[in-house]
Order: structure tokens, then sequence, then C-alpha cells
């Protein structure tokens, strides 16, 4: 994804974690490539002496605002990083022992409950006001949005105005999290944190997993939600998504994704009327 072919980045990577511990080479076990996304590749060090590291390669993309990254981390307190280069994005971290909720977890209701409570524990942190705030236009411009959609998405952010700001990991999804212990759950990769509106999070994660109606029906019921307000949520959400995948270069893995959350987000449109 990021321009480099597999021994590259495997290179690459060794040199991230040999400039940033106090390891070689040699002293690795065992590498895996674990993540290869939009936004970096990396990669699980297991050493001889039984320690582990996630390796970070990061990129240049001028919407993934490293120096936003860190000051986010350091202001929940956050202590995985061993270290992040704030120009671009390479990372050494501590290696964290959990999974990421399998399909079927990730679509209960339990667990979406369970969820809802670990993002309000995250939204209890106290607003840094130098952290990004979120920018739902950023991406407007070069979308190619049919009018009446576009309208709608305008209009439903003039009506959030008033809506409580809190310190967003702006992200979550199943890849971005571990069940730690089979209880706690555990928020990771802050690349796309910004202070934004309380809703979003759950929001989000609800439209990744492609939640059914019916289920969010259920869990706004269950949580006091207002089932209305969460589909002008989920559109707003999804538009932006949208919106976003014409920032990116047009390989066959985004367009297909362009393809997928277009679908999505006309869906949402009509069950606003």
């Amino acid at each position: 994804m990021l321009g480099f072919n597999k021994k590259s980045n495997k290179e690459k990577a060794n040199k991230i974690f040999e400039k940033n511990t106090e390891y070689h080479t040699y002293d690795i076990a065992k590498c895996s490539l674990i993540h290869d996304g939009f936004t970096n590749i990396s990669y699980r060090y297991e050493l001889e002496d039984g320690n582990e590291y996630q390796i970070r390669i990061g990129n240049d993309q001028k919407f993934i605002n490293r120096k936003n990254e860190k000051l986010f981390l350091d202001s929940i307190g956050n202590k995985d990083y061993v270290s992040l280069n704030v120009k671009n994005g390479d990372a050494v971290k501590k290696w964290i022992v959990g999974n990421n909720p399998d399909a079927k977890t990730a679509r209960k209701i339990s667990f979406l409950n369970k969820l809802n409570k670990a993002i309000e524990q995250l939204h209890k942190n106290k607003i840094n006001k130098e952290i990004l705030n979120q920018n739902f236009v950023e991406f407007l411009e070069k979308s190619s949005l049919e009018q009446n959609i576009k309208d709608k998405y305008l209009s439903l952010l003039n009506t959030f105005n008033n809506d409580k700001l809190v310190m967003s990991h702006n992200d979550i999804n199943p890849s971005n999290m571990l069940i730690i212990q089979d209880k706690e759950i555990y928020f990771i990769d802050y690349e796309w944190a910004r202070i934004n509106y309380y809703w979003w999070d759950i929001t989000n994660y609800i439209r990744e997993v492609k939640l059914p109606m019916w289920k969010i029906y259920i869990f706004c019921l269950l949580n006091k939600i207002s089932f209305k307000q969460m589909k002008q949520h989920l559109f707003v959400c999804t538009c932006y998504a949208y919106q976003w995948t014409f920032y990116m270069q047009q390989t066959n893995k985004i367009v297909a994704y362009q393809k997928e959350v277009k679908k999505m987000m006309e869906y949402y449109f009509k069950k606003l009327h």
C-alpha cells in the first residue's frame, strides 16, 4: 500500500526497530506482517528474550497528522509507544496481548453495550484544545456527491452544532481494539484521533460492522439513544467516509471500498425518510 515491496518494507521495519530499541535484528526470533492498510504497514516482532513489539511504517499522507496523534496519546496518558516519529509516523510500540473481536462477537448487542461503556470512559478524558477538531468538509470538494445527498449532509451538520465535543478515537472498528483476558476492551491506533462529537465513535463502529437496522434499534432502546438521531448520525458518518475515499490513491482496493461505502450511504439516506 505504501509503495514498497515486501523485502524493502521489512528492511525499513528492521531499521526502525534497531534505531529505537536496544536490540538488533539478530535478537528477532519471528517477524510477522500484521497490517497492510491505507495509512501504515505494521509488523509483530517476537524476540529471543520473550519481549514483543509492533513496528509501524507510516506514510506521508497530508491528512494524517502525526503530531496530533502523539499529542492525543500524551493527553490520554497512553504509554504504549517506545517511539513515534511525528514527521513520518514510523513507530515502535510495546506489544499488547489481546485479540480483536471476531465478526460474530463484534455484532452482538451485549458486546456493543460493553463497547459503548468503554467509549464513554475514553470520552471522560479532559479535552486538550491543541488537538485538531474534526473537519466534516475537508474532503467535500473533490467528492462526487449527488446534490440531494450533499444538501442533506450539510443540513444535518448544522443541527449538530451544539452537540457535546469529546476526545474521540475517531476510527473505532474491530481491528482497532483488543479484548484483553476476555473482558477488557482496549483501544489502539489513534492515527485519526480528533476532538469530535460524542456520538461519532459508537456510530462509526456500527457503520464499520454493518450492524443490521433491527439490532441498531434494540441497541438504541437499551442505551436510551434516539433511533432517529442514530440514523442521522449513521448517514453523516458514512457520507464523510465516502468523501474520504476520493482523496486516496484510486487503487482497486479503494475503488471497491468506495462502492461499498456509497451503497451504505444511500441506504442510510433512504432510512432518514
